[in-house]
């Protein structure tokens, strides 16, 4: 177990295991297996080509690679030398990913082959052999420095009310807090874990520390499993995964198929979700399959990775079909209620808004200090000199304490795990020259939740639903990553508003499930 009387840095927690499990496994996937020993290698040359290369403390070094033992350590090689690093999808539109190079200013940008026509003055490629190819370099006249607690690790980025996508800032101190504090429900030592997690999904870092905390292998498996349900059981058992970690969606198609009964052949004991809900109906036909699992129930938000966890019992949800996330923060974090004159409430069954503050919590958004303040504010609990997270989450108790996800304050949703901005869709389609107006919604009605966009357009000729709805695709399809991709576009004449002005959702969705 790592050392808690040491500096809480990203690096020396992920390897605190390396001299006692040297040659065990610590990151795995379908083509390469790296050691303890290897991932304290490899992570030191890598460092050293950043060193050479004019990377230095508080740069910022964009990540576009798919998950892969190699990609842990480029990353644990930024953090020890105090560098920042971005994980970007390959997949992102190019308008996208080149918005968030100049966002954050990029002093290095690495890719599987090497990015083409990146503005930053140091560029690379990781290729299947491990080794990492540089070109270019910064002039400084620094010497490298270790990272200090308080030192951002990362910054990840996700969707934005106004357009433009917000980076939460995080630090070492944060996010080792947090995985000391989330693997208190019992990780078992020498785990392996199986994650489907996209590395610019911080659900791949929670999955990370949790595996090498605990002294256990990351198993990297493909996300294309997760419509594979016979490909999927049979690599839960080939790697000889024990914990398995995803949003629900990667359980979806395997729910709904035959091979679901074979999950009883492997050695898997724990099923750990975050992101979204899990319907009660879902977790009781993998415990049916897989008699004794064990399912925990995670909760939280970027700005803190997560903040609470619940290990279900017989009894999964309350009598509205909610599963409880349990009746506290991890150790290191607080988290309660508060009500609308901002009042702490811990009144059973009276809904409030989620606050949490702690030492996991992040230190902001990058370059957007107005965002900050209103998400960042003065504890209602804790007194002067201590921030909290207002999670614009709504959540309530019940009479033993345990908290239950209500609803958003706002109109943003969580989709496969992803955390979307519902206006920040809508700008993009307004953008457009034939949109007047558009609006979101999140249509979970069905078997696979869908966003679905109401556009009225703009006056003129062709702007039948047919050839708009394809013009539209065309557009978003060029900014937006493929998880906020509208499923559907509908097309109006007016967008209905409520007594206050304001568009009425709900009354778009209501309309969109009976349409």
């Amino acid at each position: 177990m790592p050392d808690a009387s040491q500096p809480r840095l990203f690096h020396t927690y992920l390897l605190g295991r390396a001299a006692e499990r040297a040659q065990a496994p610590a990151v795995s996937s379908a083509r390469l297996t790296l050691s303890y020993a290897d991932l304290a290698r490899l992570t030191e040359e890598y460092a050293t080509a950043l060193d050479e290369h004019g990377l230095r403390a508080g740069e910022v070094m964009v990540v576009e690679l798919s998950p892969r033992p190699e990609a842990v350590a480029l990353m644990t090689a930024a953090a020890c030398r105090a560098v920042v690093f971005v994980n970007l999808s390959p997949e992102l539109p190019a308008a996208r990913k080149a918005q968030l190079l100049r966002r954050v200013g990029a002093a290095a940008h690495i890719s599987a082959t090497g990015p083409e026509g990146s503005p930053c003055p140091v560029t690379g490629s990781l290729g299947d052999d491990g080794r990492l190819r540089l070109t270019g370099r910064i002039r400084t006249r620094t010497e490298p420095r270790p990272p200090a607690e308080g030192d951002l690790a990362y910054i990840v980025f996700t969707s934005g009310s106004t357009g433009t996508p917000k980076g939460i800032m995080m630090s070492h101190r944060a996010v080792v807090s947090f995985w000391q504090g989330f693997r208190g429900f019992g990780v078992a030592p020498g785990v392996r874990l199986g994650s489907m997690a996209p590395l610019q999904f911080d659900f791949s870092l929670l999955d990370l520390g949790l595996a090498l905390g605990a002294g256990g292998t990351l198993v990297q498996l493909s996300s294309l499993l997760a419509q594979q349900p016979a490909g999927f059981v049979r690599a839960l058992g080939r790697h000889r995964v024990t914990q398995m970690n995803g949003v629900p969606a990667i359980w979806r198609a395997l729910l709904a198929d035959a091979h679901l009964a074979e999950l009883a052949d492997t050695p898997l004991d724990t099923v750990l979700y975050a992101g979204e809900g899990f319907p009660a109906e879902g977790l009781r036909a993998l415990r049916t399959a897989r008699p004794g699992l064990r399912l925990v129930n995670g909760f939280g938000h970027s700005e803190s990775i997560a903040c609470a966890y619940n290990v279900l019992g017989d009894e999964l949800a309350d009598r509205h079909g909610r599963v409880p996330f349990g009746t506290r923060a991890i150790d290191g974090m607080r988290m309660y209620l508060v009500d609308t004159e901002g009042r702490v409430t811990d009144e059973p069954g009276r809904v409030g808004e989620i606050y949490v503050e702690g030492d996991a919590l992040f230190d902001g958004y990058w370059q957007d200090t107005a965002a900050t303040a209103a998400a960042l504010v003065p504890s209602p609990l804790s007194g002067p000199g201590v921030r909290a997270f207002r999670s614009r989450d709504l959540g309530y108790t019940d009479e033993a304490g345990q908290h239950y996800f209500h609803s958003r304050a706002d109109t943003q949703v969580k989709l496969l795990g992803h955390r979307i901005e519902l206006e920040e869709i809508d700008l993009h389609v307004r953008s457009h020259p034939a949109v007047t107006a558009a609006a979101t919604v999140l249509d979970a009605s069905g078997d696979q939740p869908r966003l679905v966009v109401f556009v009225v357009p703009a006056p003129g000729p062709d702007t039948g639903t047919g050839p708009l709805e394809a013009e539209l695709r065309r557009h978003c399809a060029g900014t937006l990553p493929r998880y906020m991709m509208p499923a559907r576009f509908r097309i109006l004449a007016d967008l209905p508003t409520t007594v206050n002005g304001k568009i009425d959702r709900a009354a778009l969705l209501a309309g969109e499930r009976v349409g």
